[in-house]
């Protein structure tokens, strides 16, 4: 019996990241003045034009009802209609919860914790799917990939200001 607590203690920790070692030399490299692009581009206004893009995609994937997925055939009190309309209903309101908490990573992000952004990200996608797990809903993975790459694109953004600022001094 020890022995699965134990386990169930280190499957635990194994999820949160405690304990982990981050190997990569990303932020030795950043102290030093290495930032290494996730999407390399030739100027700051490359990177707003990306940033717009995706921006429209975004709006698009929103608009089209392909952000977050739900069930279709889920019944409250017996009727296939109030259930769809409270599927619906909670879908906005997890959507909801989720764009405020990536407007919170991009709004908040600096090029040297795009990680961390991206960590408080994947736990609001934990957390949408857990707390919508009868409903079988949980955000539509193409659409939090659209999210991720808007924080990492804004970390690039930011760096390649920084650098064109540096250059024009």
């Amino acid at each position: 019996m020890s022995r699965i607590a134990e386990l169930e203690a280190a499957l635990a920790a194994a999820q949160t990241g405690a304990g982990v070692i981050d190997l990569s030399d990303q932020h030795t490299l950043q102290d030093v003045g290495i930032y290494r692009y996730h999407h390399p581009l030739e100027n700051a206004a490359a990177y707003k034009d990306r940033l717009r893009s995706l921006e429209g995609q975004i709006d698009s994937a929103i608009k089209g009802h392909r952000a977050i997925l739900a069930a279709d055939m889920f019944t409250f009190d017996g009727s296939l209609a109030r259930g769809r309309k409270l599927v619906g209903d909670l879908s906005k309101l997890m959507l909801r919860a989720y764009n405020a908490e990536a407007d919170n990573c991009v709004r908040s992000l600096r090029s040297g914790n795009v990680r961390t952004a991206q960590k408080r990200l994947e736990s609001a996608v934990t957390a949408i799917e857990r707390l919508g797990a009868i409903m079988d809903m949980r955000i539509n993975p193409a659409y939090h990939a659209l999210r991720v790459t808007e924080i990492e694109l804004t970390a690039d953004f930011q760096m390649k200001m920084q650098e064109e600022r540096e250059q024009a001094r």
